[in-house]
């Protein structure tokens, strides 16, 4: 790689980043859940897309596959993401690249939704639409270079609108056994410049589906939530770099205290199963893996409304593999609004 050919210092700062940036991982997706993602590009090397895969890995969590009120409903999502890395590699060019990072995002996110009344295959059938309406990101290399050449301190941030999640779920109950089918994806709206450090869009559109349990005995209050899946992601055509396949498994327990009070604990593991490819994948297989885990509290009927819920909960990346790792804070307020 032959920095002294690229336009600005910049420039060649965020295909720096890029090109370590498998260690980022993109929080985003689905029904009353989202979460948007740092999407740092660059024309000429990229890794993993900043590493962002379109799959939200934790975004399911308790009663996911639990039937929901019919009609309408509303969510508001806040999400905190604090992340960093450092860390260096080599790529399949030869060339030697270090970089330290430091990653924030505030983020907010609406997602309407409906329930229908009438059972379809038995089930009950939910579609939504996840919009993030405003994101904010903050990214500071504290380090960079190439080959010795030091690159950075650097630092973009940026505040836009994100993307859209289109989502379906159906779900079963069978007294304390609920099941759901799955599928979402993402459309890409966001505000994208593959040479710019911040992005609040991805520039590719996506596909997941898969399926979850849920057991939830009201009696005594256990509940325990697995939910599994496979992400499939369409390249980029600003860069022509397309993400690998992923699997997601997400995972909560929880016991009511009350009867609209309940406590416990969420996860999840993510692992890539196909190398990235494109003309930018120069970093080899660039496979990406992570687990994590932390605290939820949450409270049902929220100012006596049937079924509105008011949650938060809490990710530590206790292993993560060419992915940024830290803290992550997710606030839900959930509404069923009728009809």
């Amino acid at each position: 790689m032959n920095i002294s050919a690229k336009p600005n210092f910049s420039t060649r700062l965020a295909e720096t980043f890029t090109l370590l940036s498998g260690c980022w991982r993109r929080r985003a997706v689905a029904t009353a859940i989202l979460a948007p993602a740092i999407a740092l590009g660059a024309p000429h090397a990229l890794a993993d897309e900043s590493g962002n895969g379109y799959r939200l890995p934790g975004l399911d969590g308790s009663f996911a596959a639990v039937p929901q009120p019919p009609g309408w409903g509303f969510a508001a999502v806040y999400i905190h993401f604090s992340d960093g890395a450092n860390g260096s590699l080599e790529t399949t060019l030869g060339d030697k690249i270090t970089l330290g990072l430091k990653a924030l995002a505030e983020t907010a996110l609406l997602v309407p939704s409906y329930t229908a009344h009438d059972p379809i295959l038995g089930g009950q059938l939910q579609l939504s639409m996840g919009s993030v309406v405003l994101e904010g990101l903050n990214v500071n290399v504290t380090h960079a270079s190439i080959n010795g050449t030091q690159l950075g301190p650097e630092s973009g941030s940026l505040v836009a609108p994100g993307e859209l999640y289109p989502a379906a779920q159906l779900r079963w109950n069978f007294g304390v056994n609920n099941f759901m089918l799955f599928a979402d994806g993402g459309i890409p709206v966001g505000s994208y410049d593959p040479s710019r450090l911040a992005n609040t869009g991805k520039n590719t559109f996506a596909i997941d589906g898969g399926a979850g349990y849920t057991y939830f005995d009201k009696n005594t209050g256990h509940e325990f939530t697995g939910v599994i899946g496979i992400s499939n992601n369409w390249p980029n055509p600003a860069t022509d770099y397309r993400n690998g396949n992923t699997v997601h498994l997400d995972w909560g327990a929880s016991q009511h205290l009350s009867e609209d009070f309940f406590v416990g604990a969420v996860g999840y593991v993510y692992d890539q199963i196909t190398p990235d490819t494109g003309a930018g994948a120069i970093l080899g297989p660039n496979l990406s893996r992570a687990a994590s885990i932390g605290p939820q509290v949450g409270f049902t009927n929220v100012l006596g409304l049937k079924g509105s819920f008011l949650g938060v909960k809490g990710y530590y990346d206790f292993y993560a593999q060419r992915r940024l790792n830290g803290w992550n804070t997710w606030l839900t307020l959930s509404l069923a609004l009728g009809g």
